[in-house]
């Protein structure tokens, strides 16, 4: 089985796993129930809702895993920051043989697999996170024609498939607690795209602020609950 797990500055895949994806549609809550049954893509963080991280695809079996080799690979050098240690901690999504991958501060590339021999960045978005903040991303979430990334200065940011554009951005994580251990609340885990929603989750509890889950709505990023 084939893991999303990143923990380098390169991506490398091998065996044309992508190159006979099948075209790319709107990813719905339909397809993400789904996604067991559609093992050339890769739509959601750890493959499933019920977080299997197992792919079905055979091509990679038990018999021939020993003879792989990098196929190619995709510098992150946005990943490198001065005296800052790289906090690429999450795994790509794959869609019709497209690979969205974000760096550790939030700068997400969309690359063109499908030849299998070579990685076309198609698009890079930068969100410009400071660089006072600790870089630690693990991974993104689809929904519609978007992908969703939560960063670690509190933001949540929808980006346009197609153009790489920012389509919006909000503040959801608080920037202004007073506590004498703690300023603000952050983002580390992934987006999950359900029903409708792009749910994101707090951190920072070991710092003294309270955890709790989000809902936005995927069209203009408006929170729609918070749970503590």
């Amino acid at each position: 089985p084939w893991s999303p797990a990143l923990g380098a500055l390169f991506i490398s895949t091998a065996m044309g796993l992508y190159a006979t994806a099948a075209n790319a549609a709107p990813v719905t809550h339909t397809r993400l129930l789904n996604a067991d049954r559609d093992p050339a893509n890769w739509i959601t963080v750890f493959q499933n809702y019920s977080s299997h991280n197992f792919s079905r695809l055979n091509q990679i079996n038990r018999n021939n895993v020993a003879n792989l080799r990098p196929a190619f690979t995709v510098p992150l050098t946005t990943a490198l920051r001065p005296g800052k240690t790289p906090g690429l901690q999450g795994g790509a999504l794959v869609d019709d043989g497209m690979m969205y991958i974000t760096d550790g501060w939030g700068v997400t590339r969309k690359l063109d697999v499908r030849s299998g021999d070579k990685g076309v960045v198609v698009w890079r978005t930068d969100p410009a996170v400071s660089n006072d903040e600790d870089p630690r991303d693990r991974g993104l979430a689809f929904w519609g024609n978007n992908v969703y990334n939560d960063l670690v200065d509190g933001r949540v940011i929808a980006i346009n498939r197609d153009s790489g554009e920012i389509v919006w951005e909000k503040q959801v994580a608080r920037t202004g607690i007073t506590d004498a251990f703690y300023g603000k609340e952050q983002f580390t885990a992934a987006p999950l795209g359900a029903e409708g929603k792009i749910v994101v989750g707090q951190r920072c509890g070991d710092a003294g602020t309270r955890g709790y889950l989000a809902a936005l709505d995927p069209a203009t990023g408006r929170e729609l609950w918070r749970r503590y």
